[in-house]
């Protein structure tokens, strides 16, 4: 990332039974409102304590944020996806074309904050920037192995 601006880390709740990599929306509201103006940069971990390949990888994912307003972790889609249609199933879907979103998610804080602005109690942050239309580029460790 370029310039003086800083990132906050904040951890979403699918540990403690929420869907997803859920965020409480009332609760994120009321952490901008504490960040310090110099927070440029958003980032949603799964869970309360990462490990050190998480953290290596957010090191990785802000030193190439760039342009996009969102940046997100990816795994590939290895389940059986089917198409559903009146209740039936109509045929396989190609999960070559298909990604699994996966923290850690790097967001724009403006971005963050039309995001803490919905309806919903809890929210997951990279399907909300997704349905407001935001550039998200997806990342993938090139550590991981992502097909056999």
């Amino acid at each position: 990332m370029e310039g003086d601006g800083r990132a906050m880390v904040l951890t979403t709740s699918s540990a403690l039974g929420a869907p997803g990599s859920s965020v409480h929306r009332p609760t994120l509201a009321a952490r901008l409102d504490q960040f310090s103006n110099d927070v440029d940069l958003v980032v949603f971990l799964d869970g309360s304590f990462p490990d050190a390949p998480t953290i290596a990888r957010t090191d990785d994912m802000l030193s190439v944020f760039a342009d996009e307003d969102a940046l997100c972790d990816w795994r590939p889609v290895t389940e059986a996806v089917k198409q559903v249609q009146f209740g039936r199933v109509a045929g396989a879907v190609d999960r070559e074309t298909l990604v699994r979103p996966h923290t850690p998610y790097v967001l724009r804080r403006p971005l963050v904050e039309r995001i803490a602005e919905g309806a919903h109690q809890w929210l997951d942050p990279m399907e909300e920037a997704a349905a407001l239309g935001a550039n998200i580029r997806l990342w993938h460790d090139p550590r991981l192995v992502t097909r056999p």
